[in-house]
């Protein structure tokens, strides 16, 4: 252990580095820990700030556990909403914790927050420094958002969003990227969709930054965080991060923590040039370069019923159908079957027999016990009354 915080020793870091890139806790929290006397270096209380330690030789303890260096792990998650971003609700609600997989060989935290019912990027990790360089007030670090308002949105009040507003605080925002997403939706219904890329971290800044201009927020995602966006992955799912996804995550920590001259030159050029037109809005889905593969569905073999026979011999030809649906006769006389005559020599019907016609009604017999209607008698019949009859005999 070294007590010198001036020149650095080989071998040795800071005893609050360590700490935070062991996963205990991010530097400043750390330094609490320090101050708090609940951190002891060989059986020792470190509680000067500029302690150093040697990772391979010194123990370090927290509250009498040791600490051990962890391999470090870098993860991202596209969020659902209805997902608290913590590590442990009191409340008992669902934490994003619940959506990483239950195997990974180290414990992770988020890297910032996101709001109960927003939707988006997210990234975990293990390493302190990355994560306190990524908040960083000071840092490079842009998160993008889509963003539904209610009603229209004026160009003054896009202008105004440019620009900075005044929220509710007092506090003024700094300069955004704001651009509208054509929605061929928007037309119609009243709502607005905006691009907002935002450098600052303050609490609900979006909703916040809505209600300045007279708008409420309907729905927010976080497309894009630190350059990295969410496209491969569907809601709720999550993967590890590439090798040169990390090293551009680590320039960006350095570059924040103000480590790192040449991050912070590169990020000042890439901020002069021409602002890139709004991404892939609610109506414009990624291209098929960024869509996610779809190699991963499941094959033939692997669906349900995927190995039933299908009825056909292999190599056989499919039976022609007819408009609606029903296997078409063959036209051509190769084609029909050999044991069925042609339609001309079929054997006809056999001629019906013609059913012996009713008789008229003047060669019908009267009923019996009445006498019939003489023939040429003119008019009604009638009974014996003189009353007329119905034709079946009825009286009227």
């Amino acid at each position: 252990m070294s007590q010198n915080s001036d020149k650095d020793d080989a071998g040795l870091v800071r005893l609050q580095r360590f700490l935070s890139q062991s996963g205990v806790a991010s530097r400043r929290a750390a330094e609490k820990l320090m101050l708090e006397g609940v951190v002891k270096v060989n059986g020792k209380v470190a509680s000067e700030l500029g302690t150093k330690v040697d990772p391979a030789r010194d123990a370090v303890t927290v509250h009498g556990r040791r600490v051990r260096p962890e391999e470090h792990l870098y993860w991202m998650l596209n969020k659902p909403k209805g997902y608290v971003t913590t590590t442990a609700d009191p409340q008992g609600r669902r934490t994003v914790m619940e959506l990483l997989p239950d195997d990974l060989a180290a414990r992770l935290v988020p890297v910032g927050r996101l709001d109960y019912y927003t939707e988006g990027v997210l990234l975990f990790t293990n390493d302190g420094d990355l994560s306190f360089g990524l908040l960083h007030p000071k840092g490079l670090v842009d998160k993008t958002y889509h963003v539904k308002l209610k009603g229209k949105v004026a160009t003054a009040d896009i202008e105004r969003l440019r620009v900075g507003v005044k929220l509710d605080d007092g506090a003024v925002t700094a300069p955004a990227e704001v651009d509208l997403i054509p929605d061929e939706e928007s037309k119609t219904l009243h709502h607005t969709w905006l691009q907002i890329t935002i450098r600052e971290g303050r609490s609900r800044q979006i909703h916040r930054m809505a209600e300045a201009i007279g708008h409420d927020v309907l729905k927010l995602a976080r497309i894009g965080f630190a350059g990295l966006n969410y496209y491969g992955l569907r809601m709720g799912e999550s993967r590890p991060l590439t090798d040169a996804e990390v090293s551009h995550l680590k320039r960006l920590a350095a570059a924040g923590r103000g480590e790192d001259a040449d991050a912070i030159e590169a990020a000042g050029k890439a901020r002069s040039k021409k602002r890139p037109g709004p991404g892939p809005g609610p109506s414009a889905r990624p291209s098929a370069s960024t869509r996610p593969s779809t190699s991963t569905r499941p094959s033939t073999s692997t669906r349900p019923f995927g190995d039933r026979p299908s009825g056909r011999p292999e190599g056989a030809p499919r039976a022609k159908l007819s408009p609606k649906g029903r296997p078409a006769l063959p036209s051509k006389p190769s084609q029909v079957s050999p044991g069925r005559p042609e339609r001309s020599e079929r054997p006809g019907r056999p001629e019906r027999l013609e059913r012996p016609g009713r008789p008229e009604r003047s060669e019908r017999p009267g009923r019996p016990g009445r006498p019939g209607r003489p023939e040429g008698s003119g008019g009604p019949r009638r009974d014996p009354g003189g009353r007329p009859l119905t034709p079946g005999g009825r009286r009227r």
